[in-house]
C-alpha cells in the first residue's frame, strides 16, 4: 500500500527502499532476515558517516533520514504495542511481535524503538477523531500517557513531526 500510494509518486531509487519481508514465513525468521539485510545495507556506508551505525550521534543503530509512522487507537506504532516485550528490546534492530493486540491480531515484524529513535526525523500520521484524545494527552505531556503508549516513546534525534487530520480547531 505504501509503495502504491506514496512511493510511486516520488523518484526514489529502488535500492533505497527496504520493505520488511513477511509473506510466507515465520515472523522470527522474517525479523532476523530483515535485520541481516539492514546490517548489510548499512555496512556499505563509510565508517564514521552520520548514517553508518556507530557514526556521530547514532550509537550502534542505523540512522534513517525519515521514518513515517502511524498510530493506533491503543497508542501503538509500527508494531510496538502497549505492554509488549518488544518495547524493552535494546540490542536488536528488528524484532518479531508474536502476540500483537492489533487489528488484525496476526504475528508481525517491526523495527525496534532504539532504531526508530536513532532516525533524524520521524513523521507521525494521525487520522480520525477517535485518536484525538490520545494525541492531546501525549502532546500535553500527560505523564501516564507518556509511559503507557509506544507512540509517546518515539523521540528521534532531530525532528518529530505530527500530521494530524480531523483535529478540532
Amino acid at each position: 500500500m505504501a509503495a502504491e500510494t506514496l512511493l510511486s509518486n516520488v523518484n526514489i531509487p529502488a535500492e533505497q527502499l527496504h520493505p520488511i519481508p513477511v509473506r510466507g514465513s515465520d515472523p522470527l525468521q522474517s525479523a532476523e532476515a530483515y535485520e541481516e539485510h539492514l546490517r548489510w545495507f548499512w555496512s556499505k556506508f563509510k565508517k564514521g558517516s552520520t548514517h553508518q551505525p556507530g557514526g556521530p550521534g547514532s550509537g550502534r543503530f542505523p540512522c534513517f533520514d525519515l521514518v513515517l509512522l502511524g498510530v493506533g487507537t491503543d497508542g501503538h506504532t509500527a508494531s510496538l504495542f502497549p505492554g509488549d516485550r518488544a518495547l524493552l528490546e535494546t540490542r536488536r534492530w528488528v524484532t518479531a511481535v508474536s502476540h500483537p493486540k492489533g487489528n488484525p491480531p496476526v504475528p508481525r515484524v517491526t523495527l525496534t524503538l532504539p532504531v526508530i529513535n536513532a532516525s533524524h526525523t520521524v513523521m507521525i500520521l494521525v487520522s480520525g477523531r477517535t485518536k484525538q484524545t490520545l494525541v492531546k494527552k501525549i502532546l500535553g505531556g500527560d505523564e501516564e500517557s507518556l509511559a503507557q503508549y509506544p507512540i509517546a516513546m518515539v523521540k528521534p534525534r532531530s525532528k518529530l513531526l505530527w500530521l494530524i487530520q480531523g483535529a478540532e480547531t
